[in-house]
């Protein structure tokens, strides 16, 4: 019997493999049936080079309408002409980083 788990090391497809390619990332969730764009550029910014099955797991994106973890799916497409001038692409605005100080009581 075949071993059902293959290693991820032997084929990886980076972000860097669809930006050579000139392809955009298509992200849409399995629940409610919202799609959208983003740009290889601004995900690889985001994440680092990283494998491009990795990016909706990697810091848990929740889908911004049903607000649901788990339900992400990424696909790479390469649209027409006619398809680009239609799709809306995110692209950052600004990252955000929030400092959080977490305190720890102790003998002086």
């Amino acid at each position: 019997m075949p071993n059902p788990c293959w290693p991820k090391h032997k084929h990886e497809f980076r972000l860097s493999d669809a930006l050579r390619n000139g392809r955009l990332a298509q992200i849409r969730c399995r629940y409610c049936k919202v799609q959208r764009y983003y740009l290889i550029e601004d995900l690889q910014r985001l994440f680092g080079d990283i494998e491009v099955d990795e990016v909706v797991y990697d810091r848990r994106w929740r889908c911004s309408k049903c607000k649901n973890p788990d339900t992400l799916q990424i696909d790479l497409v390469s649209p027409s002409a006619s398809e680009l001038q239609s799709c809306l692409v995110r692209r950052i605005d600004r990252i955000e980083y929030r400092m959080r100080v977490i305190w720890k009581d102790g003998p002086l």
